[in-house]
Formats: C-alpha cells, structure tokens, sequence
C-alpha cells in the first residue's frame, strides 16, 4: 500500500554552486501542487484532521480483506505504525489493525483554482473566511459557519464539490469530533468515536481528455472484535464468518446473551450522545458501529453526517438544565431525598418533550451516503418531496440493520429450513424476542419510533429474563 501514501513536499534550496560569498537572493517557493493544495485546504477547513501520514512509516503486516465498490476500496490489515511525521518502521512503531480506505476521484481544473484561490485569500482569518465566494458557487448556496468549536458548517459547503466528494470520511469525522467534544468534552468524544490515525493524498493517473485524478487514503483504527454485525455472528454462530473447513472448531460463546445486551444498550447511549449533541448518521447501521475487546461500541464511518446549529442545541441543553433543576428542587421540597427527586426530574414528561423536539428537528443536509435497504421512509422521499432526515431516523437505520443480521441468524444458523438446529431451541427464543424488539424500531411515522429510554428499558428488562 506504500504506492498509495504520499511523495514527500518538495522544497526549494540555495543553489551550492555559486562562488560568491554574498547571500544568495532568496528563492520564491515553488507553489504547491494539486494534492499538496488539497491537504492544505482539507487540513485548514478541518483542524481537528490528525496529521499526514508518511508511507515509509507504515509497515504492512497482513491485509485480511479487501471490499471494493465504486471508486473505493477498503483494507482490514495489521501494521506497524510509526508516529506522523516520521519515516521508518524500526523505532517508536505501533502494532495496529486498521482499516485503510482510499476514494479514487477526478477533479476539474477549474475546481482546483477556486480552492487555491480560496486558500491564499484566507491568509491568517483561515480558510473558512477566504472560502465565502466558493462557497457561494455550490448547489446549496451555503456560506461557511463561524469558526467557534462544534459551530463548522456541515454541509461542507466551503469545499468545492468534487473536492467534498473525495474528502466527505474524514472531514466529517472531524467535525463530528469537534461537535461532541464542544457539547460532552473530550472523553466522551474519544470513548464515542473510531480514531483517524493518519491520511494522505496523491495525484494518480488519469484518463485522456479527462480530470486530474486525487486519491485520498485515511487510515482508522480497527477495533479487536470488528463490527457490530460481526460480533454478534461471532457470539452466535462464528461459523458464518470462517471457511467451511475451521466452522466444526468453533462454538457460540457461552456468555452471548449478556454480551449481546450490553453492547445493544451501548448503542442506545450513543443514539442518545448523537442526540444531545445535534449529530444526525445517515448511515447509522451494525456495519458502521465497532465493538472492542470488552465489547465497548464506537462509532466509524461517518461520511454521511450533519449537524444541527449548535445554538439549537445550547438553547435545548440550557432549557432541559433549568427544567431538571426547577423540578428536582420541587421534588425535594415535598421531602424526598436528593438521588429521588433527580431520578424525577431526568424523568419529567416536560424534559422528555424538550428533548423530543430536538430529536424531530431535520438535519440541514439531506440524507447522503446511506444505505437504501435500511433508510427509514423520510429519507427516501421521492420529488417533487424532499428526503430528510433527523436523530429519529436513527432508530430505525439501527433496528432495520439488527432485523436484518439476526434473520441471518435464524436462517442460516439457528433455523435453516425452518428446523430448529440441535440444541439451538433457546438462541432461537432469544433471538426471535431480540428481532421483534427491532422490528418495533421501525414504525413508518417517526413520531411512534420508540424513545432512548424506552429502547433502554426493554432491554434491560432482556437482561433480567436471560
């Protein structure tokens, strides 16, 4: 994969032949090329991008699959890392599973000249602040937001729309990570989010008579369980996922049931993370959402992301923190101790509206990147409507992507040809409960789409049965 990470910048030097002993004059810089002014762009619209990578300080240890489709590819592999901006694998390098993905795009000429007109204008007000007039020129129309944490515009406006196209992942991902940062700090950001450990970009060869060709590569951490879709085929029946000639070696784990619950009820705190925060996932699905080696869930792949004005959600968040207090300080007036009468307030049918509005308030983008066979109805609207999408639609992308593994399950595991397998009867029960529970996520109207803590209790009243 060396071929897909980046020449290095080249830069300009005195010349050693010159027999004068005066200072030579200086030597304007050469300018940058076209994948070198696309990192400057894409680097200075989303500060919070890590820094370049350097192929020669990415040692490839095993690649275990490869997925392509359209002009993208990805690679599961192992490798050893070095930090950014060094070369060399033999010092300071991390063992890591990732997973590296490139997006192979053209970009019109004219394209690249507005985005380094855009760059050399901002000057010291940043890129956003020289981007106006480009952005003008895009389909939307929308200018570029200010500048202050968790307020960048997510439309990605500021960028070109090629440019958008080849550098959607990563530049979401870190406008995502901006917005949880800035609304449930640092930690809950980390503890949310797959990490982008590094990126890189090239010019690639093109077609006659066509664009310049850019391919971006990011690679993102890869947790040790993969994702959710495969951790809960592994916990039932890992079979599924290995060559016919190892399935008579493997057994479903023996604490399944739990496990499964638990990383469920961990999806239901993210939806309530992404909620609180303003983030809308147009392809919130199992395949999008990691699984580490105590089976904690992340989010990944969030390419198809918006965010609400962060003033919505100040105003929402300063609202709910009056209310909670006025009713906690009512409650504990009548005499009830403290830990009940917050318990009373989180509850309150008041707060929960509050926070209901919040979740029915469509994203300002319309719904990209998604997944057809798991997009709730207001997503796939047809013209002369207008497809949209809001934090409830994430309930149905998650149990849309559940029913549809766990009828994997039943049909290849637990139930092929409708015979129950040999001492399979109670994973079929729980299984069969478990797919009801997401085919209750999944009413048309979104308005009868269960709530976080409805989702949460049912769960947790699983948990007590199993």
């Amino acid at each position: 994969m060396g071929e897909f990470l980046l020449s290095p910048r080249k830069f300009a030097i005195s010349d050693p032949g010159t027999a004068s002993t005066a200072a030579p004059a200086p030597r304007p810089p050469p300018p940058p090329s076209h994948a070198e002014l696309l990192c400057d762009g894409i680097a200075a619209f989303a500060p919070n991008m890590p820094p370049l990578l350097k192929w020669s300080g990415i040692q490839w240890l095993l690649s275990d699959r490869v997925y392509e489709y359209a002009n993208r590819q990805v690679h599961f592999a192992a490798v050893i890392m070095s930090p950014a901006g060094t070369s060399g694998c033999a010092a300071g390098g991390h063992f890591r599973h990732v997973a590296c993905k490139t997006v192979t795009q053209p970009i019109p000429e004219k394209q690249l000249e507005m985005l380094r007109a855009a760059v050399e204008a901002a000057g010291a007000g940043g890129y956003a602040a020289g981007c106006g007039a480009a952005a003008a020129t895009t389909a939307d129309g929308a200018a570029a937001a200010a500048a202050a944490p968790g307020s960048r515009p997510q439309l990605l406006a500021a960028l070109p729309p090629h440019v958008m196209a080849l550098a959607r992942e990563p530049v979401c991902n870190s406008l995502v990570a901006e917005r949880l940062r800035a609304v449930h700090g640092p930690a809950a950001a980390e503890r949310s989010m797959s990490t982008i450990l590094g990126w890189g970009m090239e010019e690639v060869a093109g077609v006659a008579g066509l664009p310049a060709a850019f391919r971006m590569v990011t690679y993102s951490e890869w947790l040790e369980n993969g994702s959710l879709r495969d951790y809960l085929v592994k916990l039932f029946a890992p079979a599924m996922l290995v060559k016919a000639s190892a399935q008579s070696q493997l057994q479903p784990d023996g604490e399944r049931y739990a496990k499964t619950l638990r990383a469920l009820l961990e999806v239901v705190d993210l939806l309530v993370l992404l909620s609180r925060a303003g983030v809308v996932l147009g392809d919130l699905k199992l395949e999008n959402l990691l699984v580490d080696s105590d089976g904690h869930v992340k989010l990944t792949d969030l390419d198809g992301a918006s965010l609400l004005p962060l003033e919505d959600v100040q105003a929402a968040a300063a609202k709910a923190q009056a209310m909670a207090a006025a009713t906690a300080a009512l409650l504990g007036g009548a005499g009830r101790p403290a830990a009940s009468a917050a318990a009373g307030a989180s509850g309150c049918p008041g707060l929960n509206a509050l926070w209901l509005a919040l979740d029915q308030q469509p994203a300002p983008a319309a719904p990209s990147m998604l997944t057809p066979a798991f997009a709730p109805p207001e997503m796939m609207l047809a013209a002369p409507a207008q497809p949209y999408m809001t934090a409830q639609s994430h309930v149905y992308l998650v149990g849309a992507s559940l029913e549809y593994v766990l009828t994997q399950l039943l049909d290849e595991a637990l139930a092929p040809s409708r015979q129950v397998a040999a001492g399979r009867l109670r994973d079929l029960e729980f299984v069969g409960e478990l797919r009801e529970l997401a085919r209750g996520m999944q009413a048309q109207d979104a308005a009868k789409r269960p709530a976080a803590h409805t989702l949460r209790q049912q769960l947790q009243e699983m948990q007590a049965r199993w």
